[in-house]
């Protein structure tokens, strides 16, 4: 190859410090080894027992403690500025709360099975997760165990039971309704009155 003016002439030879050299052949990564971390002269002056990283230290709070909380019940309370306006002089001064609660005891729950899906409001008495994972035997049917001691009129009662296919004569399921009607002073009675009622009956037919 030419390099410069005269033919085939070849590049001179340039002897410089090796210092360069040297450099990438300690940087550089090679086959089969590991890479130089040109930490060699900073770890020769480390003692024999020496490790490296931060050392272990215990959390005095647990992961239990941060599921379960244990925050204050004063903690747990609303802001006192909730609502409504604490310094005096402003035009929005007012001792009492203004909107309205995100649980509405206020207003009159309708029945769960009248409410539609689209109905966010709570009437603070939601369903929880227990009783999606553990429902109650009549619960898909739309009966809840509200219902079960919910007072109704002694007719009310013997016309669910003779429903729910108690075969007794009216004799007898009339004695055994005022029975469990006995038991409270307005007359009437709940289906867990009568139910009891009909134990107590079938205890004594079979003595």
């Amino acid at each position: 190859m030419d390099c410069g003016v005269e033919p085939l002439s070849v590049p001179t030879t340039l002897i410089v410090k090796d210092t360069l050299a040297n450099f990438q052949e300690i940087t550089s990564d090679h086959i089969g080894t590991s890479r130089n971390l040109m930490q060699l002269q900073s770890h020769q002056n480390l003692g024999r027992h020496h490790s490296f990283g931060k050392p272990t230290s215990t959390d005095p709070v647990s992961a239990g403690s941060l599921i379960h909380g244990n925050y204050s019940h004063a903690e747990q309370m609303p802001d006192a500025d909730l609502g409504k306006c604490l310094l005096k002089g402003r035009r929005n001064f007012e001792t009492d709360p203004r909107g309205v609660p995100s649980v509405r005891f206020d207003k009159v729950a309708p029945p769960l099975e009248k409410r539609s899906v689209a109905n966010d409001t709570n009437y603070g008495d939601d369903l929880h997760a227990g009783s999606l994972i553990t429902p109650t035997r009549f619960q898909f049917l739309g009966i809840s165990a509200e219902d079960f001691v919910q007072k109704r009129p002694v007719a009310e009662v013997a016309s669910l039971l003779r429903g729910a296919g108690f075969c007794e004569g009216d004799e007898k399921l009339d004695a055994i309704v005022q029975r469990a009607g006995s038991e409270d002073g307005n007359g009437k009675a709940s289906l867990e009155d009568a139910l009891g009622a009909i134990e107590e009956w079938l205890s004594t037919e079979t003595n």
